[in-house]
């Protein structure tokens, strides 16, 4: 985890000021390029610098005016006093390509994070005109990359362009919010929609709407927001339309978006979908205990290892103390083995190294336990990416009518529907002794082929911290003289008891935080939704943890933000 963390020269105010970013627009621009950019938010009316996490990027506030932002409390609009700020950004061509994050220093301290999206293509705008009627649609070439925004309640954007006979082209719809931690996300459900403005018999000046393969996704990082992607081919040539609009018709300063739409690579036989990704790795290596796409490796057994006991815990209890994880093998996964009885045998720890090469391929293998016994499953997508490739774990015995698989469910609310989804990693204990056969294949059957490879780690479970989260916002601004309390969550995984030491490295001088150590609690709180069951098979428990942050009356104010790590 990391914290920047910066000083300011003020005595101590009355209402300290707590400088909040809440929109960005454009979204980004092209590296190698200069472009002006917008923000609003709070508490602004002093900034001083742009900070970016990249010395490929600078930039120099223009202009701050005053606004106003609508907030909603108990149903009812209450116009809260903001500011805007004007930014040019210089991007150098050495940039990488990808999402930046970018923050304001003012003098009450260091602002929160807006993503900034930098590309390698150069990007139009979507025009002042209003364009929200088939007859107005803005003109667009192909291919382009357009940024644009949702500006108010039920606000229709129509884009018109030009397609030849057979060409098929990909349309998706961007949004940066929640990509980086911190970060939050307004434009959740964003809608793409295809029309011929050609009519029918029926009705001449109807548009059309088309029915386009629909390969839209739904972006985890940035709180499942809908990310639209579609693909047509176009049986004649001619002008079409594509609509982006709000499924939920809401607009505003934060639903801005990049509109991409380009022609499939004819060497391809799928189009190559834009993952959007923060540029620039952390400062420091961020543990990832679950994810699809999370990095797994027979060394994951060692990287365990660190994060349960120490060595002197080893030595002082060595009696319970589970046991040093075994190097383990890699297995190659081959055909046949659609059925149960072209099982391949495997050993544990084991990686696998696996692929559905066809819709409906199903891969089995078989183990042997002891009673007692306690496993992990963990699995990765490579290639293919989940939603696209879901992979479907199930533990079966053929004495056992119980099968065991990676679906989580539960009741959505009060309502009677069931809400399930896969994830990435499974604990299970298992209670007989006996042969067990693990079942692989996509969730839905229909999907497959030499790009949807998976890995599989299966290992003894190995109690030990997981991810150590930061309650609230990931910067905190301290003056002289001041306490202040960080909100941590502890995930402790796979049945972890022990006590934890948490402390902070890097701080700046005259900043203390006395190290904490937290016992395990004796009755950790789990909450199961209705209908939920065998919730710990997929989530760990949580303990909240305090630590305090005290700073000295004579601290050295810090011009930048310091990176503290847990």
């Amino acid at each position: 985890m990391t914290l920047p963390i910066s000083g300011t020269a003020a005595e101590k105010p009355v209402a300290r000021k707590n400088p909040t970013l809440t929109s960005i627009y454009p979204l980004g621009g092209q590296k190698g390029s200069q472009f002006d950019i917008t923000i609003l938010g709070e508490d602004l009316q002093s900034v001083r610098e742009v900070w970016f996490d990249s010395e490929h990027l600078v930039a120099k506030v223009n202009d701050v005016t005053q606004a106003t932002i609508e907030k909603t409390r108990f149903s009812t609009k209450l116009p809260t006093p903001a500011q805007t700020v004007s930014i040019r950004v210089n991007v150098s061509p050495e940039a990488p390509c990808g999402i930046h994050a970018l923050r304001l220093l003012t003098e009450d301290g260091l602002s929160d994070v807006l993503p900034l999206l930098i590309t390698s293509d150069p990007i139009t705008f979507e025009q002042v005109e209003s364009h929200n009627t088939t007859v107005t649609a803005q003109s667009v070439d192909l291919p382009t990359d357009l940024s644009g925004k949702i500006s108010g309640h039920a606000e229709l954007d129509y884009y018109s362009f030009e397609a030849q006979k057979d060409q098929e082209l990909q349309f998706e719809v961007l949004v940066t919010g929640g990509i980086l931690p911190g970060s939050g996300v307004q434009f959740s459900d964003p809608e793409l929609i295809l029309y011929d403005p050609s009519g029918s018999w029926f009705d001449s000046h109807k548009a059309i709407r088309l029915e386009p393969l629909n390969e839209s996704t739904f972006n985890s990082p940035a709180g499942n927001a809908v990310q639209p992607r579609l693909r047509y081919r176009f049986s004649r040539a001619g002008r079409y339309l594509v609509l982006v609009a709000s499924r939920g018709n809401k607009g505003g300063p934060g639903h801005g978006y990049h509109l991409r739409i380009k022609a499939l690579d004819p060497d391809l036989k799928e189009p190559v979908w834009t993952d959007l990704l923060a540029a620039q790795s952390p400062p420091f290596e961020l543990w990832q205990e679950r994810g699809f796409n999370r990095k797994l490796s027979l060394a994951r057994c060692q990287q365990l290892w660190p994060r349960t006991l120490s060595e002197l815990d080893l030595r002082a209890r060595a009696d319970h103390s589970p046991a040093a994880p075994e190097p383990g093998s890699i297995i190659l996964e081959k055909e046949p083995d659609a059925q149960v009885h072209q099982a391949i045998q495997i050993s544990r720890p084991v990686l696998i190294q696996g692929n559905i090469e066809s819709p409906g391929d199903i891969d089995h293998f078989n183990f042997d336990v002891t009673a007692g016994e306690t496993l992990a499953f963990e699995v990765e997508t490579t290639n293919q990416l989940h939603p696209d490739f879901t992979p479907w774990m199930v533990v079966s015995n053929p004495h056992d009518q119980n099968d065991s698989s990676n679906i989580h469910r539960m009741v959505q609310s009060n309502s009677g529907y069931w809400l399930k989804d896969i994830k990435s990693k499974m604990i299970l204990t298992f209670e007989k002794s006996g042969k067990y056969t693990l079942r692989v294949s996509d969730l839905t059957s229909r999907r497959g082929g030499s790009d949807f490879n998976y890995l599989l780690l299966i290992r003894p479970q190995v109690p030990h911290i997981g991810e150590v989260t930061l309650r609230g916002k990931d910067c905190i601004n301290l003056i002289p003289g001041e306490t202040k309390t960080l909100t941590l969550i502890v995930d402790r995984e796979e049945g972890f008891s022990d006590p934890v030491a948490l402390f902070l490295e890097n701080l700046p001088p005259g900043i203390q935080a006395e190290p904490v150590t937290v016992e395990a609690e004796t009755t950790p709180p789990v909450k199961n939704f209705r209908g939920e069951v065998n919730r710990d098979w997929f989530f760990p428990i949580k303990q909240k943890v305090v630590l305090t942050l005290v700073v000295d009356d004579d601290a050295q104010i810090t011009n930048e933000p310091c990176r503290a790590r847990l």
